[in-house]
C-alpha cells in the first residue's frame, strides 16, 4: 500500500482499497444470489410436476 509523506495511506491506496472491498461484497451477493435462484428453480420444478401429475387426475375424471 502506498502512504503518504506522513505514513498513512494515500487516496490512492484508500480508493483501491474500497473497490477491493466493494468487489468483494459484490461476489458475496452474486452467491447469495445463484444459491437462491436454484433454491426457486428447484421450487418451480417441484411444483410444476405436482400440477402436471394433479392436471392428468382431473382430466381422467378422478
Amino acid at each position: 500500500m502506498t502512504v503518504d509523506e506522513h505514513n498513512e495511506p494515500s487516496d490512492d491506496a484508500k480508493r483501491i482499497a474500497e473497490l477491493q472491498k466493494q468487489r468483494r461484497k459484490a461476489q458475496q451477493l452474486q452467491s447469495e444470489n445463484t444459491v437462491l435462484l436454484d433454491q426457486n428453480q428447484a421450487r418451480n420444478v417441484a411444483g410444476n410436476k405436482k400440477r402436471r401429475f394433479n392436471t392428468r387426475f382431473d382430466l381422467w375424471g378422478i
